[in-house]
């Protein structure tokens, strides 16, 4: 009975990961954070860098790359929040489920 347990939980983890569900939801504090290019951000004031980082595989099964993605920046939206920021723009390439964003303040920079 244990045995078709773990076998309908990992069928299920699988299903999950190929369906390509996330595990980072964007959090109140980053419902407004935009995400645009370097060129898009020339009148905003930089506020700094954070760093984002999900889980590149699940029970050893890479996950989607579109997901990750997603992720990572759902996590970067929800960290610029929380630094006074409402626009992120990638920083670096993603690797192994990481990434770096600029924060940037673009909605009255000044204020």
């Amino acid at each position: 009975m244990k045995k078709i347990s773990v076998i309908v939980f990992l069928i299920l983890v699988v299903s999950g990961v190929s369906s390509g569900c996330s595990f980072a939801p964007v959090a109140e504090s980053g419902q407004k954070v935009r995400v645009l290019t370097i060129d898009e951000v020339a009148s905003c004031r930089k506020l700094g860098t954070t760093g984002a980082s999900v889980l590149s595989t699940l029970a050893g099964i890479k996950r989607p790359p579109e997901t990750i993605a997603k992720e990572l920046e759902n996590v970067a939206r929800n960290a610029a929040g929380g630094m006074g920021g409402d626009t992120i723009v990638p920083k670096s390439v993603i690797h192994q489920g990481q990434r770096t964003f600029f924060v940037y303040k673009c909605v009255n920079p000044d204020g």
